[in-house]
Protein backbone atom coordinates (compact mmCIF):
# COMPACT_ATOMS: atom_id res chain seq x y z
CA UNK A 1 0.00 0.00 0.00
CA UNK A 2 1.05 3.08 -0.88
CA UNK A 3 1.49 4.65 2.92
CA UNK A 4 3.77 1.89 3.65
CA UNK A 5 5.95 2.64 0.41
CA UNK A 6 6.29 6.40 1.39
CA UNK A 7 6.59 5.40 5.03
CA UNK A 8 9.74 2.46 3.82
CA UNK A 9 7.74 0.09 6.48
CA UNK A 10 7.23 -3.54 5.36
CA UNK A 11 3.64 -4.64 5.27
CA UNK A 12 4.67 -7.54 7.83
CA UNK A 13 6.11 -5.13 10.65
CA UNK A 14 2.16 -3.21 10.92
CA UNK A 15 -0.08 -4.05 13.12
CA UNK A 16 -2.54 -5.36 11.18
CA UNK A 17 -5.02 -4.69 13.06
CA UNK A 18 -5.24 -1.08 11.59
CA UNK A 19 -5.01 -1.76 8.22
CA UNK A 20 -8.35 -2.37 6.79
CA UNK A 21 -9.59 1.26 8.27
CA UNK A 22 -6.60 2.77 6.93
CA UNK A 23 -6.87 1.50 3.48
CA UNK A 24 -10.61 1.98 3.66
CA UNK A 25 -10.12 6.11 5.00
CA UNK A 26 -7.50 6.28 1.86
CA UNK A 27 -10.05 4.33 -0.74
CA UNK A 28 -13.23 6.84 0.73
CA UNK A 29 -10.63 9.79 0.52
CA UNK A 30 -9.51 8.89 -2.91
CA UNK A 31 -13.11 9.25 -3.51
CA UNK A 32 -14.10 12.44 -2.58
CA UNK A 33 -10.60 13.79 -4.31
CA UNK A 34 -11.84 11.70 -7.85
CA UNK A 35 -15.86 13.42 -7.44
CA UNK A 36 -14.51 17.00 -6.17
CA UNK A 37 -11.15 17.61 -6.72
CA UNK A 38 -9.88 16.24 -9.24
CA UNK A 39 -13.14 16.62 -11.77
CA UNK A 40 -13.25 19.56 -13.05
CA UNK A 41 -16.14 21.49 -13.58
CA UNK A 42 -16.15 20.95 -17.48
CA UNK A 43 -15.72 17.15 -16.62
CA UNK A 44 -18.99 17.42 -14.31
CA UNK A 45 -20.87 19.66 -16.87
CA UNK A 46 -19.83 17.71 -19.88
CA UNK A 47 -20.65 13.82 -18.10
CA UNK A 48 -24.66 14.60 -18.63
CA UNK A 49 -25.80 13.68 -22.17
CA UNK A 50 -28.33 16.42 -21.66
CA UNK A 51 -25.75 19.45 -21.48
CA UNK A 52 -23.55 17.88 -24.32
CA UNK A 53 -23.22 14.93 -27.42
CA UNK A 54 -23.76 11.39 -26.70
CA UNK A 55 -19.75 10.81 -27.33
CA UNK A 56 -18.41 13.74 -25.22
CA UNK A 57 -20.64 12.69 -22.34
CA UNK A 58 -19.37 9.06 -22.48
CA UNK A 59 -15.84 10.03 -22.89
CA UNK A 60 -15.71 12.52 -19.73
CA UNK A 61 -17.78 9.40 -17.82
CA UNK A 62 -14.27 7.47 -19.08
CA UNK A 63 -12.55 10.17 -17.81
CA UNK A 64 -14.00 10.59 -15.10
CA UNK A 65 -13.84 6.77 -13.78
CA UNK A 66 -10.02 6.64 -15.15
CA UNK A 67 -9.37 9.50 -12.67
CA UNK A 68 -11.07 7.08 -9.97
CA UNK A 69 -9.37 3.50 -11.35
CA UNK A 70 -5.60 5.49 -11.32
CA UNK A 71 -6.07 6.64 -7.55
CA UNK A 72 -6.87 3.00 -6.81
CA UNK A 73 -4.06 1.84 -8.55
CA UNK A 74 -1.74 4.27 -7.11
CA UNK A 75 -3.50 3.23 -3.27
CA UNK A 76 -3.17 -0.47 -3.70
CA UNK A 77 -0.54 -0.80 -6.60
CA UNK A 78 -3.33 -3.49 -8.70
CA UNK A 79 -4.10 -3.48 -11.90
CA UNK A 80 -7.37 -6.01 -11.03
CA UNK A 81 -8.85 -3.39 -8.75
CA UNK A 82 -7.84 -0.74 -10.95
CA UNK A 83 -9.71 -1.78 -13.56
CA UNK A 84 -13.10 -2.93 -11.03
CA UNK A 85 -12.95 0.82 -10.34
CA UNK A 86 -12.73 1.88 -13.57
CA UNK A 87 -15.95 -0.56 -14.80
CA UNK A 88 -18.09 0.19 -11.84
CA UNK A 89 -17.73 3.52 -11.78
CA UNK A 90 -18.50 3.87 -15.20
CA UNK A 91 -21.66 2.09 -15.08
CA UNK A 92 -23.02 3.44 -11.73
CA UNK A 93 -21.80 6.80 -13.32
CA UNK A 94 -24.06 6.24 -16.16
CA UNK A 95 -26.76 5.27 -14.41
CA UNK A 96 -26.64 8.67 -12.58
CA UNK A 97 -26.93 10.77 -15.92
CA UNK A 98 -29.73 8.78 -16.97
CA UNK A 99 -31.61 9.32 -14.16
CA UNK A 100 -31.89 6.11 -12.75
CA UNK A 101 -30.27 6.35 -9.99
CA UNK A 102 -30.25 9.23 -7.75
CA UNK A 103 -27.33 11.00 -6.46
CA UNK A 104 -27.64 9.69 -2.54
CA UNK A 105 -28.12 5.86 -4.24
CA UNK A 106 -25.00 6.66 -6.57
CA UNK A 107 -22.72 7.29 -3.66
CA UNK A 108 -24.14 4.59 -1.82
CA UNK A 109 -23.06 2.32 -4.71
CA UNK A 110 -19.87 3.81 -4.90
CA UNK A 111 -19.37 3.29 -1.24
CA UNK A 112 -20.68 -0.31 -1.91
CA UNK A 113 -17.77 -0.87 -4.28
CA UNK A 114 -15.44 0.80 -2.30
CA UNK A 115 -15.92 -1.65 0.40
CA UNK A 116 -15.63 -4.50 -2.74
CA UNK A 117 -11.96 -3.25 -3.31
CA UNK A 118 -10.82 -3.12 0.30
CA UNK A 119 -12.17 -6.64 0.97
CA UNK A 120 -10.30 -7.84 -2.40
CA UNK A 121 -6.99 -5.74 -1.23
CA UNK A 122 -7.15 -7.03 2.11
CA UNK A 123 -7.28 -10.65 0.40
CA UNK A 124 -4.26 -9.97 -1.74
CA UNK A 125 -1.64 -8.42 0.45
CA UNK A 126 -2.80 -11.39 3.33
CA UNK A 127 -2.70 -14.20 0.99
Amino acid sequence: MLYFIIQGIPYQEVDSSYVPWLVLSLLVLAHFLGDFVFQTDYIAKNKDPANTSFGLASYMLFVHSFIHAGLVLLLTASLKLSIIMLVTHFVIDILKVCKVITYFFDQALHFLVILLILLVYIDLITH
